[in-house]
């Protein structure tokens, strides 16, 4: 018992630490002398810093945790998000992919290895978008817009430009937004 308590007394005051450490490399950051690489490197280790903190401070999950878990995931199946494409001055509707197709898109992009080109990432997000809005899937769309395979409506009626930006936006919607941060960088 003694053990425990020493360890948890050690987890707090290297929390403390750790609070402190942050708190001074912020100021640290704030000045105007430190070199911007030395500043980007300060606030990446302020990142990592407070990620090992979040971990430390993190509980143990429940049985109650667990179901509440599930519960908001079957949730999330029903999410729509409205995206406002700048070229039409106007919103769309989206529904968050179920996970089959998602994996099938992200598969087809390789987005696993971080190593994609825009180009490669194009095609991925043509069928998200369209696989996504349920306005793109409407027949008598296609028939007006005269496409014989449906996806592609996407590029009959969006730009490039306006393929990036719903695509980025989706990959936000549907928490795979980091990937493409990493794949633009």
């Amino acid at each position: 018992m003694k053990f425990l308590k020493s360890k948890r007394n050690q987890m707090s005051v290297e929390a403390k630490l750790i609070n402190t450490t942050i708190g001074l490399a912020k100021l640290v950051i704030i000045n105007k002398n430190i070199p911007i690489d030395l500043k980007i490197k300060i606030l990446k280790t302020i990142e990592l810093m407070e990620v090992v903190m979040s971990r430390e401070n993190s509980k143990k999950a429940t049985f109650k945790d667990l179901i509440a878990k599930k519960i908001k995931k079957e949730e999330d199946q029903f999410k729509v998000r409205e995206i406002y494409v700048e070229s039409m001055d106007a919103t769309l509707v989206f529904k968050k992919p179920k996970e089959e197709t998602l994996l099938e898109i992200i598969d087809e992009m390789g987005v696993s290895n971080g190593d994609l080109k825009v180009s490669e990432m194009v095609p991925g997000f043509k069928k998200l978008i369209y696989l996504c809005c349920p306005m793109l899937q409407d027949v008598e769309l296609q028939k007006e817009i005269e496409v014989v395979d449906p996806f592609d409506t996407v590029s009959k009626i969006f730009d490039l430009n306006d393929i990036m930006e719903i695509g980025e936006e989706l990959m936000d919607f549907i928490d795979m937004g980091d990937k493409v941060e990493k794949v633009k960088n």
